[in-house]
């Protein structure tokens, strides 16, 4: 085999350009396969760097079947009650503001969790320790864990930090402990928390802990050994319904139990597994097009393979030869690929809009090169038999001959290849096409509100210094009088949450004067807005009045609800004037003055949901987001916005400051991220698909040469060369198209719940992508057919 590999080098030294081109060819398609595969390693196959990894489990509350998140006091009974779950622990991302000495409020991402959770993940603190049991009860001490990163930026790596009292949110915590580097826990939170802290040390307690119907926390378990996530889900399901019962909560609610891994990948793994098909599509269509230049090359080694063959040399012999020569390739070209996989995931990381849990982390690691050499063997195998087998049939017409043509044999097999090449370039074409016109039809979707020079700043009061109502209306009602003096400024709301930014505040209501279904469940999206909410939004109001300045604490409460919800429960009727009840502090019922048009609230390919608006003076809240509208661009308004704040209250900073166009891309980031990447795959296997035409339909004018002179010698036209040429290329698409036609209307099944708007097997797309593969194709085989308009017959002939 030494000797086969040696005599391999050297013919291949003797053909550098041919080398080069193969090994760019394969280092392109194993570049991609080995960093789409270190992505679906890293986030799909590789087990959470926890202790127990496999035995994690999310604990979900269900109404009617629909996963939601948990009260902390229904968090609390299934932690007692629990005997499949070793631990039971809760957690939720929030927003957390320093102040003090060591420099200017600097608002951090924050995780809210209870004291099992970092147990339970089995991870220490490299300086302290983690929270004890004590350190989660109401009037407790307040207590914190920082990052090693904010430890660092913040604090100076000081290591007399632990034991220290730091203000967070205006109030004082002591510092208990310090997380390794790289630590990162939720996965999930938009921005890898900084600081973690107990329930009740946050500000979230003093708005949800101790009110059975305000979800909030995710919970995660951890099962007993040998047990899987049914036993949990069969031993808390029941016990879920005896609490809703007690507590009177109306819906069909249960327990859903799950992998963790699963509950953390989900929105993702159909996408990523795509992407991975797609990249082996195109190794697959990269090993046709080396397979097609093998044997386009062995064409005119066949008098060296004769002669071998005729001093002795056994068939067998000739294929180990023509296979270390395609080995050889294969692992330049995989070495090549290590490199392209590291650029291709250094760029996916980096501009990568998602969120996809553990993404940061991929890196090109063992398996990853394991993959590349697995990979490299595989493709050399793949591009090498064929030709081998092929160009090794003893042939005794090359001795006589020379190297006048290959056979008609070696024709169908290069044939062939391109069609397969073809059929799997429409299969990605057509998904990416069915993907192009979901994006598309998805960005036609309007939210419901204007979006234009407008940007939101949201907030979460401290309830030490807003504990109440009447603090948190004076904070809301000076913020937004101040914001509206700035320059450049147009208009100014407040707000509780913003619709699409990923926030959501779900509240159960009821209709006075009718009963309660217990198996229905009645609950909306609540907002509590200022006056000029829908003003500056530009939302409609359908019927009724916009609320006024009149709605504040003192005048009579009232409330706006969404064309969904009015036409949901009152369907044949008008909503204005009903009263209704929200399950908020036991207020009693209110008036619906107005009917508003629907906003999309998560995402855009989302139906619209019921909504309901009331005034922010009648029903304060902690949670304040300001909504600015600016004569200019928004982002330059952002400082000036940030100082306004500071003038309001200087122990303030804005968790999150975007502006409302963001908030709609990101939630179009996935689809627009797939999009991109199999397009930018299915172009990439077209253009392959492409050259391995093109070399096909060189090879046979090539091949054909004294043919076409002695056609042309016989008066045949130049045109007429043109049209056999381009003829045969034709006969090949189509082939190769009704192929491809029919595995795509197979595959594109696949992504049906990837699509908006869009059937998997829409006509439009099709005609569209057949079309642009025989136009490309057309244009790859003109240059080989105008080649052989301009063969000389003369010389062909005398040739």
């Amino acid at each position: 085999m030494v000797t086969d590999l040696r005599q391999a080098l050297r013919a291949l030294r003797h053909a550098p350009g041919f080398s080069l081109l193969v090994i760019l060819v394969l280092a392109v398609g194993i570049g991609a396969n080995t960093a789409i595969f270190s992505i679906v390693d890293g986030v799909l196959l590789k087990p959470l760097p926890f202790a127990h990894a496999d035995r994690l489990v999310a604990v979900d509350t269900t109404v009617k079947n629909e996963p939601d998140d948990t009260s902390y006091l229904d968090f609390v009974d299934w932690r007692d009650h629990t005997r499949t779950l070793e631990r039971l622990a809760a957690y939720t991302g929030a927003a957390a503001t320093l102040t003090g000495p060591e420099g200017p409020a600097l608002s951090v991402p924050c995780a809210v969790v209870t004291p099992d959770l970092l147990p339970m993940l089995g991870t220490k603190p490299a300086l302290g320790r983690v929270f004890l049991a004590e350190d989660d009860k109401k009037g407790a001490a307040r207590t914190a864990i920082l990052s090693d990163t904010l430890w660092a930026s913040r604090f100076n790596r000081d290591p007399r930090i632990i034991g220290r009292s730091v203000t967070i949110d205006a109030d004082p915590f002591e510092i208990v402990g310090v997380m390794p580097p790289g630590f990162e826990f939720p996965f999930d939170a938009e921005d890898p928390p900084q600081l973690w802290m107990p329930v009740f040390a946050s500000r979230l307690a003093t708005s949800f802990a101790e009110q059975r119907g305000a979800s909030f926390l995710k919970t995660i378990g951890l099962l007993k050994p040998g047990l899987r996530p049914e036993a949990a889900q069969a031993e808390l399901a029941p016990f879920e319904a005896e609490i809703a019962a007690k507590a009177e909560r109306t819906g069909q609610r249960s327990v859903l139990v799950r992998p963790f891994q699963d509950v953390l990948v989900k929105d993702y793994r159909l996408g990523l597994l795509v992407l991975l098909s797609a990249v082996g599509a195109v190794l697959l269509i990269a090993c046709a097009n080396v397979a097609n230049l093998l044997l386009a090359r062995g064409s005119v080694r066949r008098r060296e393979l004769a002669v071998r063959a005729a001093l002795g040399a056994s068939r067998g012999r000739l294929v180990r030869q023509l296979v270390a020569e395609s080995a050889l390739l294969a692992a330049a070209g995989g070495a090549g690929g290590a490199v392209v996989a590291l650029w291709t995931i250094d760029a996916l990381v980096r501009f990568s809009p998602l969120q996809i849990p553990r993404l940061h982390a991929v890196h090109v690691d063992g398996a990853a090169l394991a993959f590349t050499a697995l990979a490299s063997i595989a493709t050399g195998v793949l591009s090498g038999i064929v030709p081998a087998f092929q160009l090794s049939q003893s042939n005794d017409d090359a001795l006589r001959e020379g190297d006048r043509g290959g056979t008609s044999r070696g024709n169908r097999t290069r044939h062939s290849l391109v069609v397969a090449e073809m059929a799997l370039s429409i299969v990605l074409l057509a998904s990416a096409g069915l993907l192009a016109r979901s994006l598309a039809g998805l960005q036609a979707v309007r939210p419901g509100f204007a979006t234009d020079r407008a940007v939101a700043m949201q907030l979460l009061l401290p309830p030490s210094r807003y504990p109440k109502g009447p603090e948190q209306r004076v904070f809301a009602a000076k913020l937004h009088d101040e914001l509206r003096t700035l320059p450049g400024v147009r208009a100014v709301a407040i707000a509780t949450t913003l619709p699409m930014s990923g926030s959501d505040i779900g509240l159960g209501f009821t209709v006075q004067g009718r009963t309660t279904d217990p198996s229905a469940r009645t609950a909306a999206s609540f907002f509590a807005v200022s006056p000029d909410y829908f003003s500056t939004l530009r939302i409609p109001i359908v019927a009724g009045r916009a609320f006024t300045e009149r709605d504040d604490e003192h005048a009579p409460d009232v409330i706006a609800v969404n064309r969904a919800l009015a036409s949901k429960y009152f369907p044949n009727e008008s909503a204005l004037g009903k009263r209704v009840t929200i399950g908020y502090n036991d207020t009693g019922p209110r008036e619906i003055v107005a009917v508003v048009g629907d906003v999309k609230q998560h995402d855009l390919s989302d139906a619209a949901v019921p909504q309901i608006y009331a005034p922010f003076a009648q029903t304060p809240w902690p949670f304040v987001t300001a909504i600015v509208r600016t004569s200019g661009a928004p982002e330059s308004a952002m400082a000036s916005l940030r100082a306004g704040l500071a003038r309001v209250d200087p122990l303030q900073s804005a968790a999150d400051m975007k502006t409302l166009d963001s908030y709609v891309a990101r939630s179009i980031a996935t689809p627009r991220f797939t999009t991109v990447l199999v397009g930018a795959f299915a172009t990439l296997a077209l253009l392959l698909a492409a050259f391995g035409l093109f070399s096909v339909t060189a090879y046979s004018v090539a091949q054909r040469r004294r043919e076409i002179g002695i056609r042309l010698a016989l008066g045949a036209q130049p045109q007429d060369i043109r049209s056999l040429v381009l003829g045969q290329a034709v006969r090949i698409a189509v082939v190769g198209l009704a192929i491809g036609l029919a595995g795509a209307l197979a595959a594109t099944r696949i992504i049906d719940s990837l699509l908006f708007g869009v059937t998997p097997h829409d006509p439009a797309t099709f005609a569209g992508v057949s079309v642009a593969l025989v136009a490309v194709m057309l244009a790859a085989a003109y240059l080989p057919a105008r080649r052989a308009m301009r063969v000389d017959p003369v010389v062909s002939l005398r040739t």
